[in-house]
């Protein structure tokens, strides 16, 4: 669950969080954390992050991957290479993040009815750490076993407001 809140974090702040330790400087009400960390990496003000002021903003998630990110191969980052790449990286590593999820959920799934009792859990409870206490707010319909569609409306239902 954590993971997914890092997540949802990345996606609050894409660049932030590839300029990681820079200090953020104090910005209008209106101007989002990406602007104001692309403006400040952007040093020459041109609309695009070149290797150099990427490198000098500490950016590593942009240095390491600048040729990967650099979609036209124009020498720069602009505002849309970086937020296409950031959303990708998102996407996959929610992807992955599920994937193996399921992979645990269906290891724990000792009778294959693709539900989770009590007892499974308890016996998985280091492989799905974290549903054996909210098990009984997860079981929406009170069958005495949580499916993966009711994980999800529960994580959905309980996720941090903004």
């Amino acid at each position: 669950m954590k993971r997914v809140i890092w997540l949802a974090l990345m996606v609050a702040s894409p660049l932030a969080m590839a300029t990681e330790g820079a200090t953020p400087p104090q910005t209008s009400a209106a101007e989002t954390p990406f602007e104001r960390d692309f403006s400040k990496t952007d040093t020459d003000m041109n609309g695009m992050l070149s290797r150099s002021e990427a490198e000098h903003a500490q950016a590593q998630l942009l240095t390491a991957n600048f040729d990967k990110i650099d979609a036209n191969s124009d020498g720069g980052l602009d505002r849309k290479e970086i937020q296409a790449f950031l959303q990708t990286t998102i996407q996959n590593a929610m992807r992955a993040q599920q994937e193996e999820f399921l992979k645990r959920m269906k290891a724990a799934d000792k009778n294959k009815n693709g539900g989770l009792t009590k007892k499974e859990l308890t016996s998985a409870k280091d492989k799905l750490p974290g549903l054996e206490k909210s098990f009984d707010a997860i079981d929406a319909n009170k069958d005495k076993q949580i499916t993966m569609e009711e994980i999800v409306a529960y994580a959905r239902a309980n996720q941090p407001q903004q």
